[in-house]
């Protein structure tokens, strides 16, 4: 699931970098926002859920070809760390509004459907969160979606031509403002997609915008204009991410459990322990008697520490 949502938000890097050679640094905070769209229309739409659903994407769509018209369009042929240094300025500028809007309080948007996250078992002992199952499911439908949409539809191969030979394409007829806005609604749309779904699974808050951040790599690892090269990051992301944190534990000294603290709700994992948790001996200061007395196994500890401690004493007086 880590690996889903990794390549699901990498795309959003892709497909903008990939046409428009722009880094969009404000893509996890335009992600955030597109979830707590969701919060939005859930609220007002708790009884249709799939209205709901459908009215936070197409505003996640709309969201990307507004940053583009109202930020982004100015830009075009100045300096590539003119525009770095803008989506920054947006990414700050998003989190700060999240906060005066939504508050930093925690929302669940499957709570307000009434809608349950069942665990589904894939295989023996190996079960996954429906809505962790939904995002991998929706991972595969987006990237075949977008595979056939750049390869075989008019706009996508504009788009494509738009990436590689922008003053070319545009000799050639292409409107390369109305491409990269698409461009940038496509981004944020699966970003959108991304941060609705997480948000129904463990909810959101404003800490969600680190998420893009954590997948920023996996776009960088893939090369930032391949989709497939984007997967593929997302897997070694992932795979090194899990191998260095395999279990968040709350170890407990004795023999027995550790418990894994559950990453989010519906994620179960127990990790157990044979061996005993011992603290490790401190032998910097010898254990004393109930006289207060070193006891008598540190009688050579003692007699060296007074002997060094003697010897320097002499060095030290003419």
């Amino acid at each position: 699931m880590l690996a889903a949502i990794y390549a699901l938000v990498s795309a959003g890097y892709v497909l903008v970098y990939s046409v428009s050679r722009v880094l969009n640094l404000a893509h996890g905070e335009l992600m955030m926002i597109g979830a707590y769209l969701l919060v939005s229309t859930a609220s007002v739409l708790n009884r249709d859920p799939l209205v709901a659903l459908l009215l936070a994407a197409v505003f996640g769509l709309v969201m990307g070809i507004v940053v583009y018209g109202a930020l982004m369009r100015w830009l075009t042929g100045e300096a590539v760390l003119a525009a770095v240094l803008i989506t920054i300025a947006l990414g700050i500028l998003l989190r700060g509004l999240s906060i005066l809007i939504w508050t930093s309080q925690q929302f669940y948007p499957a709570a307000m459907f009434g809608w349950k996250n069942p665990s589904v078992h894939l295989l023996p002992g190996v079960q996954i969160s429906a809505a962790s199952l939904a995002i991998v499911v929706l991972t595969v439908v987006v990237y075949v979606g977008l595979f056939v949409f750049l390869q075989f539809t008019h706009w996508g191969i504009r788009m494509r031509a738009a990436g590689q030979n922008p003053l070319l394409a545009e000799q050639r007829g292409i409107r390369l403002h109305a491409v990269y806005a698409f461009a940038w609604g496509l981004s944020t749309f699966t970003a959108s997609l991304a941060g609705m779904l997480l948000s129904l699974d463990s909810g959101v808050e404003y800490t969600m915008a680190t998420i893009g951040l954590k997948a920023f790599p996996a776009a960088l690892v893939g090369g930032l204009d391949s989709l497939l090269g984007a997967v593929i990051g997302a897997l070694i992301v992932a795979t090194a991410e899990i191998s260095r944190h395999p279990v968040r534990q709350s170890a407990v000294v004795g023999r027995g459990a550790v418990r894994r603290a559950p990453d989010r709700p519906g994620d179960t994992a127990v990790a157990t322990i044979s061996a005993p948790i011992t603290a490790p001996r401190r032998l910097s200061r010898p254990p004393t008697s109930a006289a207060g007395m070193p006891s008598g196994r540190w009688s050579p500890w003692c007699t060296r520490r007074r002997n060094q401690a003697t010897a320097a004493y002499r060095r030290a007086t003419p």
